[in-house]
């Protein structure tokens, strides 16, 4: 009974696969429509030189003509010279489809493919790559990408041109022995469902490499990230074994795949193409014998029958290659498919209201939908005018920086409402609303570039004179460690400012975020990794900018944020006081406590 349920349900499941593999051409042709017009006029250049290949296998059988004819001298200089000028043009034509391909496919085409992908690497927000490992993202972009390239690659110098020679060579079998079409067409029929069965039976193996080559890569450039930790640690043989074990099941899945393709189905592919020689052959004997076939032209239709059969195992490698190339050119096109988890929709440019900062029952989760116990920010209200300083404090994961996240846009909230400038965060243009802000990140979360010190402060502002990138230093108290650098404010970092300290990262990034002189300023932890005199520096720059603009300050060390026209308490997502640092001080709430613990005072 399972049986017969089984069977029942496999045309459905047939057609499944089907239907999944026109779905990924068509995305794929879809993704490649830049180049449909240049993909039609190969085509027509490939037809071109089909007739010509076929014409030029003409030639045996015409020279044996001749020669049973006894013809003439000028017929043979006539032959000589005809073969000269077709030896000319054809090599003109193979010139020409061969610049074709490199000049108008393979060359455009790998740029075009690559420039789209790190555009859409760039475009997707910050929760999704946040929500995706960035090591397997990298391989399944760099996979797809390259097996993209040899897919057209295949289709560009193979497949369509022995689709095309195939097709116009049944031709003159169809003229001159119209039974042996049959036999080759149904023997290639055979053949190429062969083919894909096979494929459809080693499908899920390559399913499972191509996971495993993605979640190999992510180890590789995961553990490139963390190699001082790694050594520090002494995991490197540890590390290594479970590489070489990942390794080791690739291997398997290989070995595995190629037992399929190889001992079971090319066997019974080699003893189809046998079968129809044996036929094909007395076929041809008796036509002969009959006076249906002449000798020239038995040798002609022999050769095209050769060439057929020759061209369907060039189609079982070239068919293999595709198969092998569409699983991670499919994972590629499902990439460039994905949706921001963030829809930006909004078209608010720029706004002639006071650019205050509002948050009404604000409600915000990682986790998807909102709900009390998943939730990271809870019913937040804060009011921050244009042009006031705003502290906020509070233990770590109370939820400061998630609100920073939220009011650069880079998330939504799931409840309440958020406004920048009388607009709500939703109705903002993203990078206009991104051009108001200036974010200085904390601690881990700053990025430095493997750049040269200026390029890392302009980064923000990559046309910013060189004066201004030395004045941002000045007032983020860098600048005199720059200029102890041998190379000046020309040094470069290294990868990630592996070169750098904590400290001195958390001031080029304070640097950078000033020099953008942006109305709205964003600081995260600004002091948290510096001495206690580059500290009060740092405090100073921050005071000058009281009133210039609008600055919201996340800090532990409180001495960063009492200045500040207010200070909001955070825990567990709630605001719980706000005030100035007096105010705060007098009720004796949560930031007196962490008051007196930072400056040593007695706990009442």
């Amino acid at each position: 009974m399972a049986k017969a349920t089984a069977l029942s349900q496999s045309p459905d499941v047939t057609w499944g696969k089907q239907t999944k593999g026109v779905f990924m051409w068509s995305k794929l042709w879809r993704f490649l429509s830049p180049f449909h017009g240049t993909f039609f006029v190969f085509g027509a250049l490939m037809t071109i030189y089909g007739l010509f290949e076929v014409v030029g296998g003409y030639m045996q059988s015409l020279v044996i003509q001749l020669y049973q004819s006894n013809a003439d001298a000028y017929v043979w200089a006539l032959v000589i010279l005809g073969k000269y000028v077709f030896d000319d043009i054809y090599m003109r034509l193979d010139n020409a489809v061969d610049w074709h391909i490199v000049t108008k496919h393979s060359v455009p085409l790998s740029r075009y493919v690559k420039i789209e992908m790190f555009k859409k690497m760039l475009n997707l927000d910050v929760g999704w790559h946040h929500s995706h490992q960035s090591g397997a993202v990298l391989s399944r972009v760099n996979s797809g990408v390259d097996r993209l390239e040899q897919l057209v690659n295949s289709l560009s110098w193979e497949f369509v041109p022995r689709t095309i020679q195939a097709a116009i060579s049944l031709v003159p079998l169809i003229i001159f022995s119209p039974i042996s079409v049959l036999v080759v067409v149904v023997a290639s029929v055979i053949f190429i469902k062969l083919t894909l069965r096979s494929n459809e039976e080693r499908k899920s193996i390559r399913e499972e490499r191509f996971k495993l080559y993605e979640k190999m890569g992510h180890r590789e450039v995961e553990s490139i990230q963390n190699i001082p930790t790694i050594i520090e640690y002494g995991q490197e043989n540890r590390l290594t074994s479970e590489y070489v074990g990942d390794h080791d099941k690739q291997v398997r899945l290989t070995e595995k795949d190629f037992r399929i393709a190889n001992y079971r189905y090319n066997r019974l592919r080699i003893w189809v193409l046998n079968v129809a020689r044996l036929i094909l052959v007395p076929l041809w004997v008796y036509q002969l014998q009959n006076g249906q076939l002449a000798v020239p032209t038995l040798i002609f239709i022999w050769g095209l029958t050769d060439k057929l059969f020759d061209s369907c195992w060039k189609y079982v490698s070239l068919l293999d290659r595709v198969f092998d190339a569409a699983e991670p050119v499919n994972r590629l096109l499902s990439l460039r498919e994905e949706k921001s988890t963030i829809p930006q929709t909004g078209s608010v440019r720029k706004t002639t209201k006071s650019l205050d900062i509002v948050m009404n029952q604000v409600c915000f989760s990682y986790k998807g939908d909102y709900c009390r116990g998943n939730g990271i920010i809870h019913d937040v209200d804060l009011f921050v005018p244009e042009g006031s300083t705003i502290g906020l404090v509070g233990k770590s994961g109370a939820g400061k920086s998630t609100l920073y996240q939220l009011t650069m846009g880079m998330r939504h909230p799931h409840a309440g409402n958020l406004l920048v400038g009388g607009y709500d965060i939703r109705d903002w243009h993203h990078p206009s609303l991104l051009s108001h802000i200036a974010h200085m990140a904390s601690g881990d979360q700053i990025s430095i570039f493997d750049e040269t010190v200026a390029n890392n402060i302009a980064f923000g502002r990559p046309k910013a004179s060189r004066g201004e990138v030395v004045s941002a230093a000045k007032q983020a108290g860098l600048h005199e460690f720059i200029m102890s650098l041998q190379e000046n404010y020309d040094t470069k970092v290294g990868e990630r400012g592996l070169k750098l300290s904590a400290g001195q990262k958390q001031r080029l990034a304070f640097a950078r975020a000033l020099l953008l002189k942006a109305p709205i300023l964003l600081l995260d932890e600004p002091t948290s990794a510096v001495d206690s005199g580059t500290e009060v520096v740092m405090q100073e720059a921050i005071k000058r900018l009281y009133h210039k603009c609008t600055v919201m300050i996340s800090a532990h060390r409180l001495a960063t944020v009492m200045h500040a026209d207010k200070i909001v308490v955070l825990e567990g997502g709630r605001k719980i006081e706000e005030g100035t640092h007096n105010e705060l001080l007098a009720i004796n709430g949560m930031y007196a406590h962490m008051w007196a613990i930072q400056t040593g005072q007695a706990i009442s």
